[in-house]
């Protein structure tokens, strides 16, 4: 599971821009901390995969990630976005571009996040950029609304599951300006995906199994994760 995580956070990091989070994901990474017995709540996770993640690597792109309080918050939007089996997407031409033109004063690619495992592709210009402001962000029956306009609509997830319908993707024709809104990994995920299923005899998601079996051997000594969590790795 590890050596999955440390490529896909590795490769978020180096994406010129990655999107604020919604603030609906801290109660589910809470759960997941106290899913795997880890007191201390979500922030306790989190630092408990960031030191993991230093520890079996040459720490190069990690004390870059440490570098500073922006660095700090992309470091954590992308371990969040590789927990929840995201990755960077193909970057698409700005709509109207030349094919082939990357001349000097070219318009930036379009950004894109994917899971390989539900099929799925989510267009970066639908969301707010990290550290934008976002008190003007419109309320989340707008801005599903505004996402469904441009290709997806994701729904409310509870108890850390995802909510999209199958077919659906989040790429579409970019609106001139980028939306106010934020993301949200788990919502984002189709229903039947396999990060966000409920394995038979277990009670919380696959993901938060996995991050359980992420922790360092120190953490895992009261963590309730046995079979359960080897089924959910197993799907992934």
């Amino acid at each position: 599971a590890l050596e999955s995580l440390r490529p896909r956070h590795a490769a978020l990091l180096r994406l010129p821009s990655l999107p604020a989070l919604a603030d609906g994901l801290s109660p589910a990474l809470d759960e997941a901390a106290a899913a795997a017995g880890l007191a201390g709540g979500g922030s306790a996770l989190l630092a408990a995969l960031s030191s993991r993640l230093r520890d079996s690597s040459d720490g190069a792109a990690e004390a870059e990630a440490g570098s500073g309080s922006s660095e700090a918050q992309r470091h954590e939007a992308a371990l969040k976005l590789a927990l929840l089996g995201w990755r960077p997407g193909a970057a698409l031409p700005q709509p109207g571009a030349a094919a082939g033109g990357s001349g000097q004063g070219a318009e930036p690619a379009l950004l894109t996040l994917e899971c390989p495992e539900d099929g799925r592709t989510v267009g970066l210009w639908h969301y707010a950029e990290l550290g934008d402001d976002l008190a003007a962000a419109p309320s989340p029956a707008a801005g599903s609304k505004r996402r469904a306009e441009g290709g997806g609509a994701a729904a409310a997830s509870k108890r850390g599951r995802g909510g999209q319908g199958e077919g659906v993707s989040s790429v579409g024709p970019p609106s001139a300006a980028r939306s106010s809104g934020a993301l949200d990994p788990v919502a984002e995920h189709r229903a039947w995906s396999p990060w966000v299923q409920v394995v038979a005899g277990d009670t919380v998601p696959a993901w938060m199994r996995c991050a359980a079996l992420l922790l360092p051997a120190s953490h895992q000594q009261s963590a309730p994760v046995g079979r359960a969590a080897a089924a959910a790795l197993a799907m992934l």
